[in-house]
């Protein structure tokens, strides 16, 4: 634990800092692992690797080297690490167990902020499309009831349009129902007139036609006597 090792990750070499050790996983088939922590991404999480995994390299120290060299004197096997000092083994044991325990909770922890914070953003992602599909279904609302006021409009127009020509047609009708009216009472004061006049006329003929009877009646008279 504290030693420096460089992690090789897609391609590159990263200066990390071993935080726990743990020998016999079981989860790794009984090999011994390391947790580290990467010295440049303190908000990285602790990363759990095997001991002898060609991907590690331990150092005596950190260096500024970000590629390593087979010649770099910081360079160690892991065997080195492998030394047991007998009379610290219990407690370094105890340490060892502590500290297992205290970084699998810290990452648990990390993990369990990472999932609320992923959580959240699909809440709030999930929160965006609902509230996007009701401004939809408001417009979509809006825009029916726009449509059918149109729509409402429109037949109230040609309502309207219908009624004035109704009113028209009627009010056209009916003046030339008075047109014929009048011109029907004018043709009948007309021939009135014409009769009254012909009679008239008669009554003349017949008076003359009288007075010419009574005339000779009396030049005969006259010439008998």
């Amino acid at each position: 634990v504290g030693a420096h090792v460089q992690v090789h990750v897609a391609g590159a070499w990263l200066d990390a800092v071993v935080v726990d050790v743990e020998a016999a996983m079981e989860d790794h088939s009984g090999r011994d692992g390391i947790c580290i922590q990467y010295s440049k991404y303190a908000s990285a999480d602790p990363e759990w690797h095997l001991y002898d995994s060609a991907d590690i390299l331990y150092r005596r120290q950190a260096t500024p080297s970000a590629t390593p060299r087979d010649d770099d004197s910081s360079l160690v096997s892991f065997t080195a690490f492998q030394e047991p000092i007998k009379e610290d083994a219990a407690a370094t044991l105890l340490q060892s167990s502590q500290r297992r325990r205290t970084a699998r909770r810290e990452v648990q922890q990390r993990r369990r902020v990472r999932d609320d914070g992923a959580a959240t953003m699909l809440q709030g992602s999930v929160r965006r499309r609902n509230a996007k599909q009701e401004v939809s279904q408001r417009r979509r609302r809006r825009d029916d009831g726009a449509a059918t006021r149109l729509q409402g409009s429109i037949r109230r127009r040609n309502a309207t349009q219908e009624v004035d020509r109704r009113r028209q047609a009627a009010h056209e009708e009916r003046e030339a129902a008075r047109l014929r009216a009048e011109a029907d009472a004018r043709r009948s004061q007309e021939e009135a007139a014409r009769d009254d006049s012909a009679a008239t006329m008669l009554q003349g003929s017949v008076r003359r036609r009288n007075a010419k009877q009574e005339l000779s009646q009396r030049r005969q008279v006259r010439d008998d006597g």
